[in-house]
């Protein structure tokens, strides 16, 4: 037998005359729930981190200069300190670590005779480690420096003067051929410094000043010369130049 269901079909036809009327429904659009608040809670994370990183960049610098006052006044200890402080806030800051190897530089803890001490530092030195010269600590540094930032173009010349000092402490204590390695090793530091500093007349002067202790007169003369050629008024190399002619009989 057939089924008939009753008002069905009217009720259809009503669904139908009013759509015709209205037009087709809009599509509710979906709750912002669902993905506002993971955003919001990434922005404020990222906000919260950037906080975080400004205020160690912030405190970094604050150490920094902390410890440069400390340099000034030769309170070698705070400089130490606060420079170490530098770098666990900022462990790039290529600056710190260049500035931390001249402090070694400056301080050149040594006796009365002008020898290096062999001393273990606790704000240098590793736990544990082996007692070390100034000379070593500064040169560890400034191969830090180099390792983050390889052109800091003051570095060579820093580490040439500490190979400068060697040779000259070798020279005291007798070792000429130690002294002579040591300004040779100096010489090529200065090589280095001039390549990417080509204007900076001390370079020349310092260069030149080993030779000078090698017996290498024409290459002191040569970078005598260059150092006058950057700074015309450089009386001290005027001096040292005409040393230079009186060794080689140049009168």
């Amino acid at each position: 037998s057939q089924i008939v269901t009753y008002g069905a079909p009217a009720a259809r036809h009503g669904e139908q005359a009013a759509s015709a009327r209205t037009g087709p429904r809009p599509v509710p659009a979906p709750s912002p729930a669902g993905w506002v608040r993971p955003a919001q809670a990434g922005l404020a994370a990222l906000a919260a981190g950037a906080c975080v990183m400004w205020g160690r960049l912030f405190l970094a610098d604050v150490h920094h200069n902390i410890a440069i006052a400390y340099s000034k006044q030769g309170n070698w200890p705070e400089a130490l300190s606060n420079y170490n402080a530098v770098i666990r806030f900022n462990p790039t800051y290529a600056m710190t670590r260049y500035f931390k190897g001249n402090v070694y530089n400056d301080r050149w803890d040594a006796d009365e005779h002008g020898f290096l001490k062999v001393t273990y530092d606790p704000e240098s030195d590793p736990p544990g480690g082996r007692p070390r010269t100034d000379a070593d600590r500064a040169l560890e540094k400034y191969l830090d420096v180099k390792r983050v930032a390889p052109n800091y173009v003051q570095t060579h010349f820093q580490v040439a003067n500490v190979y400068k000092k060697l040779a000259q402490q070798y020279e005291r204590d007798g070792r000429k051929a130690d002294s002579a390695e040591m300004w040779r090793t100096s010489i090529e530091h200065y090589r280095r410094a001039i390549r990417l500093d080509p204007v900076f007349p001390r370079n020349y002067f310092e260069m030149a000043w080993a030779y000078v202790n090698l017996g290498r007169w024409t290459d002191a003369e040569a970078a005598f010369i260059a150092a006058l050629k950057k700074k015309p008024d450089y009386a001290e190399a005027y001096v040292n130049l005409g040393n230079v002619y009186y060794m080689q009989k140049k009168y």
